[in-house]
């Protein structure tokens, strides 16, 4: 029986995203007006509402708002600032909009969050967020409502020993966002393929 070579997935991976990217070329040059879409509504990431006192919230605390405010008034103050800057319904936001989530974050949080890096923005900064599967947290795993792979990042743990809390805390607010979009610079293979617009 003929064996299979074995899979490169990194070469397949640097395959994959060559095709994405001569396929989209190839579609913003026919249909300027897809080009035009996509960057219309390019937003960047999601905001995540965890009410509660877990340490990872405390640390990233500036003292100034420690010594001040408890963590939970401060979720109560974030939530309602956010309903006065969020529209009813679901839909994308203005850039004041994001700059004024951005300074509300960075007062209250001390966190530099923006809608924007290096000049690009994800597909959508505010939307609706859904109950999601578990990642496999080490080789082996077994959990109700699991993913059928592992995050992009692999494992979080090579063994259940290995599994601290810290971890199990990363595995439960683990946040994925739509990189596909965004313009792809360095391939796998170290060369620079350039930076198309959306």
């Amino acid at each position: 029986m003929k064996r299979l070579p074995e899979l490169n997935s990194e070469k397949l991976r640097s395959k994959l995203k060559l095709k994405h990217l001569t396929t989209r070329t190839t579609l913003l040059a026919h249909h300027p007006h897809v080009a035009r879409f996509l960057a219309s509504s390019a937003l960047a990431g999601s905001l995540l509402l965890a009410p509660g006192q877990s340490a990872p919230t405390l640390a990233a605390l500036p003292s100034s708002s420690i010594s001040q405010v408890s963590p939970f008034d401060l979720h109560n103050r974030l939530v309602e600032k956010l309903q006065s800057l969020l529209p009813e319904s679901v839909q994308p936001l203005t850039s004041d909009q994001e700059s004024q989530i951005s300074a509300l974050l960075h007062d209250l949080y001390g966190l530099h969050a923006t809608a924007e890096l290096e000049g690009n923005h994800l597909n959508t900064s505010y939307g609706l967020i859904g109950a999601e599967q578990h990642l496999m947290r080490y080789p082996g795993d077994v959990v109700d409502n699991m993913a059928p792979g592992r995050g992009a990042w692999g494992y979080f743990a090579q063994s259940r020993d290995q599994l601290t809390p810290d971890l199990i805390e990363k595995e439960k607010y683990y946040a994925v966002v739509q990189t596909l979009y965004l313009p792809f610079h360095i391939s796998a293979t170290g060369t620079n393929i350039g930076k198309s617009s959306l």
